[in-house]
């Protein structure tokens, strides 16, 4: 996770904001050619996020002040999708406070990037978010390891278990056949090493398996 600072533009909008947004999109550029160098790439997705948006109306600094809703772009080569997804805003209808009205939760966005691009069933999705969103169609996501799987007469689940004791955590699988195994511990953050719910990913023979575990 990468952040960039500045889009807090509550004076001289106009000036700033193009100037970030190159910035983005120069970088993603690149990101994605250095990927593109051993053929990663296509398996890489990257999404905006931020804590706020912006208002409507300007203020008295050529800027707008904190806001909510914001848009949210997904990049990346592996996309099915290309465009925007949702009405665009209405700038004429702001709510009360001269707010954007959203029109989809973010939560939902996450949703959909765990279950159809990172390919956690839905229990450990609802696991991480706290509740159950909808799947937003139209993302362009597509979770091509269980794709692969469904074709695949060698599939046999692992049996991948998690036990703590103290501050030992065990994690166990069991494979019918050798193979390249892959096993990852974040939270849903991507981050280690902090007190949270974290999600083991097993990834082996095309197909990712995923179980959740509080750690304190």
């Amino acid at each position: 996770m990468v952040e960039l600072d500045g889009f807090d533009t509550h004076a001289k909008q106009a000036e700033e904001h193009g100037s970030l947004l190159d910035s983005v999109a120069r970088n993603v550029a690149q990101f994605y050619a250095d990927l593109g160098q051993d053929g990663t790439d296509e398996r890489v997705l990257t999404m905006t996020f931020s804590e706020f948006g912006r208002r409507v109306a300007e203020n008295g600094s050529a800027g707008t002040d904190h806001g909510a809703g914001a848009p949210l772009s997904l990049f990346g080569p592996g996309l099915e999708g290309n465009g925007t997804v949702g009405a665009p805003p209405d700038l004429g209808n702001p709510d009360q406070n001269g707010n954007l009205q959203a029109e989809t939760d973010f939560r939902a966005v996450y949703a959909t990037v765990l279950s159809s691009w990172l390919c956690l069933n839905d229990e450990l999705v609802n696991a991480v978010l706290g509740a159950t969103y909808p799947r937003i169609p139209g993302l362009g996501l597509s979770c091509a390891d269980n794709t692969a799987v469904a074709a695949s007469p060698q599939r046999v689940d692992p049996g991948l278990t998690l036990r703590r004791r103290g501050n030992e955590v065990s994690i166990s699988y069991t494979l019918q056949a050798s193979g390249r195994v892959a096993v990852h511990l974040y939270d849903a953050l991507g981050r280690r090493h902090v007190p949270g719910l974290y999600v083991v990913s097993l990834e082996t023979g095309g197909q990712v398996y995923g179980m959740k575990l509080p750690l304190f």
